[in-house]
C-alpha cells in the first residue's frame, strides 16, 4: 500500500513551482550561487512533460545538443542538480501564497508549508491534461489505448499503421520521428500549413515527398469505428477553403432529376443560384435564410419570396423545411442499422454497396412490417 506522505515545513532560500526543465535547470542555477532550493510539482516524478507525456521524444532547441531524448535530457538535469541536494515536494500542488519580497509562505494541498525568501514560477502551461476531440465511443478506444495523446515508447507502435490528427510541434516531431519504426503514418490536419517549428514542417514535407509520411489534408477527425475497444476504421471529412461551399454542389445533386416539388436544405445551401436550380427543375426552394440575409431579389424572384415567407410566416417556412429533419432521421435510422462507413474505392462500387445498404435497410422493415415488431 502506498503511504501518503506527512506535511513537512520547509525553511529554504528559493521555492520553485514547477520540476520540469526549467525547474531544474533554475535549481542548479541557484545551487551555483549557493541559495538553496525546493522543487514543488504536481506530478510524482520530476520532469514534466518530458517525463510524464513523451519520454523518447527528440527535442532540437537544447544548447549543444542537435537532437535529445526528452528522458535523457531530464536524466541529465537530474545529474547536474544532484551535488546541490535540492529539496523535492512531489505530488503536490500549490494552492497559497501569502508574504511579500524576501518573506514568502506557501501552502500545498497536502498541508505542506514552505518559507522562503523568493519564489521563482517555472509552472510552464501548469497542470495538463489531453485535449480529447468529440468523437462517440472515445473512452473505449483510450482504455484500449487505440488512441493516444502521447507516446511513451516507441517501440509500442513498431509495424502499425499510425494516424497522427494536428498540426502543431508534437505532432509533426512524431511523424518523423515514428519513421522507420511504424509500418505506416498518416498526418490528418484541417490545413495545409502547421504550427510547428519552420524547420521541422519543411521535413515533414521531405518525408511527404518522399512517400514516408502521408499527409491527409484538409481534413479533420469525424468518427472512430470498431468495436470492444479495437479500431477498425477512421472516419474523416474534408474541410473546404473559405471560397468553397456546400451550396456550390447542388447542381451536380440535381443533375439526375427531372422535376422536385420542393427542396429543404440548411443555409449551407443558401444562395440565389441554388434557389434559380431549384425553380429550373420546377420546384420551390426552402432554404433556411440566415440572420442578415436580405430580401432584395437581384433578378431572382425565388430568393425574395422565399426570405420573406420565413420573415413574416415562419411556420408556413417551417413546415416545408421540417420535411429535411425527416429525410435526416432516415438516413440516421439507416446508418444506425446497416452501419455509416462504405469500404469501397471505386465509384461504381460506391454505389452498389451505398444501394445494397438501402436495400437492406427496406428489407428489415419490410419484415418488421409483416411480422409486426
Amino acid at each position: 500500500m502506498t503511504q501518503t506522505p506527512l506535511p513537512q515545513q520547509i525553511d529554504t532560500d528559493v521555492a520553485i513551482v514547477g520540476a520540469g526543465p526549467a525547474g531544474l535547470f533554475a535549481a542548479f542555477e541557484l545551487g551555483m550561487l549557493k541559495l538553496s532550493s525546493v522543487l514543488i510539482d504536481a506530478l510524482s516524478e520530476v520532469g514534466g512533460q518530458c517525463t510524464a507525456l513523451y519520454p523518447e521524444k527528440p527535442i532540437y532547441d537544447i544548447p549543444a545538443h542537435p537532437a535529445i531524448e526528452a528522458g535523457e535530457l531530464i536524466s541529465r538535469l537530474e545529474q547536474q542538480i544532484a551535488p546541490f541536494g535540492p529539496g523535492r515536494l512531489l505530488g503536490r500542488r500549490v494552492e497559497r501564497l501569502e508574504g511579500s519580497a524576501g518573506g514568502f509562505t506557501l501552502g500545498t494541498d497536502r498541508g505542506d508549508v514552505v518559507r522562503c525568501k523568493a519564489v521563482v514560477l517555472a509552472a510552464g502551461a501548469g497542470a495538463f491534461g489531453p485535449n480529447r476531440p468529440p468523437l462517440e465511443g472515445l473512452p473505449a478506444y483510450e482504455a484500449s489505448g487505440a488512441v493516444q495523446y502521447f507516446v511513451r515508447r516507441r517501440e509500442d507502435l513498431r509495424g502499425k499503421r499510425v494516424v497522427i490528427a494536428g498540426g502543431g510541434d508534437s505532432a509533426v516531431d512524431w511523424a518523423l520521428t515514428l519513421r522507420g519504426i511504424a509500418g505506416s503514418i498518416q498526418v490528418v490536419h484541417r490545413r495545409a500549413k502547421f504550427r510547428a517549428a519552420p524547420e521541422s514542417a519543411a521535413q515533414l514535407d521531405h518525408a511527404a515527398a518522399r512517400g514516408e509520411v502521408e499527409m491527409v489534408i484538409p481534413y479533420q477527425l469525424h468518427g472512430l469505428h470498431g468495436a470492444g475497444g479495437v479500431l477498425e476504421a477512421l472516419e474523416a471529412f474534408e474541410i473546404t477553403a473559405g471560397t468553397e461551399h456546400e451550396c456550390n454542389h447542388l447542381e451536380h445533386l440535381l443533375d439526375g432529376l427531372d422535376h422536385i416539388e420542393c427542396l429543404p436544405a440548411d443555409s449551407g445551401y443558401l444562395s440565389r443560384r441554388n434557389c434559380r436550380l431549384v425553380v429550373e427543375k420546377g420546384g420551390t426552394p426552402y432554404i433556411k435564410p440566415k440572420r442578415n440575409s436580405l430580401t432584395n431579389a437581384k433578378g431572382c424572384i425565388s430568393w425574395r419570396n422565399m426570405v420573406t415567407l420565413f420573415r413574416e410566416h415562419p411556420r408556413i417556412f417551417n413546415r416545408f423545411y421540417g420535411l429535411r429533419e425527416r429525410a435526416e432521421s432516415g438516413w440516421h435510422s439507416l446508418k444506425s442499422m446497416v452501419g455509416d462507413v462504405v469500404r469501397s474505392k471505386t465509384v461504381q462500387t460506391i454505389n452498389a454497396e451505398v444501394w445494397s445498404k438501402i436495400t437492406c435497410y427496406n428489407l428489415i422493415w419490410a419484415i418488421r412490417g409483416e411480422h409486426g415488431f
